[in-house]
């Protein structure tokens, strides 16, 4: 099963592990991640690293997307070895590589990182940002 949810702050962050642990059934949580610069992103971490079995960190196109290597450190505080990937394309197929038959994917951090995922899932054709 694979999720994309645009959670992109700490709050909605927090929600979105609840919701997962709610509504679904899995064993392990594989967590595609990308985060634009300007958010609370230690806070998004704090919130997201508990719960996750495997960290696959990503960016999107838009400008504004955090650096890998800050989202590395950030997971790294919990123990967790994150995967990088250069895109949303990428980091799918590196989740779908790994995960198994009881597994859940899911895409979060960023609104522009989600779109990205659906983009590529759906086979649709993506948007360039341009400042």
């Amino acid at each position: 099963i694979m999720v994309a949810d645009g959670a992109h702050n700490v709050d909605s962050s927090k929600k979105l592990i609840q919701s997962l642990k709610q509504y679904f059934n899995y064993k392990r949580l594989i967590m595609i991640v990308g985060i634009s610069s300007d958010k609370d992103i230690d806070g998004m971490i704090d919130a997201l690293a508990p719960s996750c079995d495997k960290i696959i960190v990503t960016h999107s196109r838009h400008p504004r997307h955090a650096e890998l290597a800050e989202l590395v450190v950030g997971f790294a505080r919990h123990d967790l070895v994150a995967i990088q990937c250069a895109d949303a394309a990428e980091a799918v197929a590196q989740a779908l590589k790994i995960a198994k038959k009881d597994d859940l994917i899911c895409a979060t951090g960023s609104l522009f990182v989600v779109a990205e995922v659906i983009e590529h899932v759906k086979g649709l054709s993506g948007e360039v940002y341009s400042l």
